[in-house]
């Protein structure tokens, strides 16, 4: 186990430096008023890749929480039976609770 850690810490390590290097060597863009506030409407917020590289990747995890936990309970319950099945169930439950 503790090999595992350090070979995913020697990875992990090098990759972010690499990424924090690109990442400052990007260009930054500037407008002509930087202190103007920016504003959004709902018609300017849907055309927008902003507004969807974030809202449909939440959407998609609220769809796929229920269907796996839904399909959890009919892979589980052969093998374990009802009753741990159950609380497996509502262990990964409370586990997706305590992430959001």
């Amino acid at each position: 186990m503790l090999v595992s850690a350090l070979i995913i810490v020697g990875l992990i390590v090098p990759l972010l430096a690499l990424i924090r290097a690109v990442a400052g060597c990007a260009p930054r863009i500037r407008t002509a008023n930087a202190s103007a506030p920016v504003t959004w409407t709902r018609s300017s917020a849907l055309r927008s890749l902003a507004f969807w590289s974030v809202s449909a990747p939440l959407r998609w995890r609220s769809f796929r929480r229920p269907g796996f936990l839904v399909h959890q309970i009919a892979f589980l319950e052969p093998a374990l039976g009802r009753n741990a099945s159950g609380i497996a169930v509502a262990i990964t439950t409370a586990m997706a609770i305590s992430v959001v």
